[in-house]
């Protein structure tokens, strides 16, 4: 099962996201902070995947994980991407 890992770093600019098929990576790329949530869930859903993993500071992630929810409600009217803070 596919999965996506960011190590959300709040003074870093671009973002490295990394796609996991196990314990292999299988992907990366980089989004600035400020377009992370709609990167994600372009990928997400150009590559049917639904599990996304963020690290980081709990303030960070926690609010990278509402925004990323809340673009997906209006953009897609549903929400199947299951975001998790490591």
């Amino acid at each position: 099962m596919k999965e996506v890992i960011s190590s959300i770093q709040p003074f870093v600019l671009n973002q490295q996201v990394y796609i996991f098929e196990g314990t292999e990576i299988i992907d990366q790329f980089s989004a600035r902070l400020m377009d992370l949530p709609e990167n994600l869930i372009a990928y997400c859903y150009g590559n049917n995947i639904t599990k996304i993993s963020l690290k980081g500071d709990s303030h960070f992630v926690a609010k990278i994980k509402q925004d990323t929810e809340k673009r997906e409600m209006t953009q897609y009217g549903e929400s199947k991407l299951q975001i998790n803070s490591i």
